[in-house]
């Protein structure tokens, strides 16, 4: 499963390489670009709007809400109806699974959170004496959170591992009694 943002063309080029994978669209990101187009006497209403949508247990009951919501803000955030309408299919992909684990994969928060730190360590430094460098600091960086999230287990993650190796047995096949890996969650990458 792969979780991005609103970065036009990412869906297609993980269905192209990962044919078989779930792409989920970051709820957040979606809810955040929403409400910038929402007049701020309505924000708060349209905001507790999107967040009945997305909290629902279901497919058929997300698209409920949705239904709702549509009917309700269409006339005047038409454009907000809109987009949600288009990745509709994208951001409900964390429904699949299982939902104890669902609140950690509707969105892309803690590569964000890397994002910031890498930031927040390099703007100190005036400047960098060459690339190698910069790269140094990312990678500490990223070794740093993989460390501090490496120590965090997702709530309740080992009561669905089961869950989670029979969707990937649905899709790719028989798991390798060897390979205890396929279950496991990554928020940064040191290589």
């Amino acid at each position: 499963m792969f979780i991005g943002d609103g970065l036009k063309g990412l869906s297609g080029a993980v269905g192209e390489v990962y044919p078989k994978a779930d792409f989920q669209a970051c709820v957040l990101h979606k809810v955040r670009s929403s409400l910038k187009k929402v007049r701020a006497r309505h924000r708060a209403a349209v905001g507790e709007d999107l967040k009945r949508i997305y909290k629902q247990k279901d497919e058929a009951s997300f698209k409920g809400a949705f239904n709702e919501f549509k009917d309700r803000c269409v006339r005047m955030y038409p454009e907000v109806a809109k987009s949600w309408e288009a990745d509709l299919e994208a951001l409900m992909t964390y429904l699949k699974y299982p939902e104890e684990i669902r609140k950690t994969i509707y969105t892309t928060n803690p590569l964000e959170r890397f994002i910031k730190e890498v930031k927040r360590r390099t703007k100190v430094i005036e400047v960098f004496p060459d690339p190698e460098a910069c790269s140094k600091v990312v990678y500490l960086v990223a070794q740093e959170m993989n460390e501090k999230y490496g120590r965090r287990a997702v709530l309740e993650f080992s009561s669905v591992k089961g869950d989670l190796l029979h969707i990937r047995r649905g899709k790719y096949g028989p798991v390798e009694a060897d390979s205890q890996e396929l279950c496991t969650v990554s928020y940064t990458q040191t290589s």
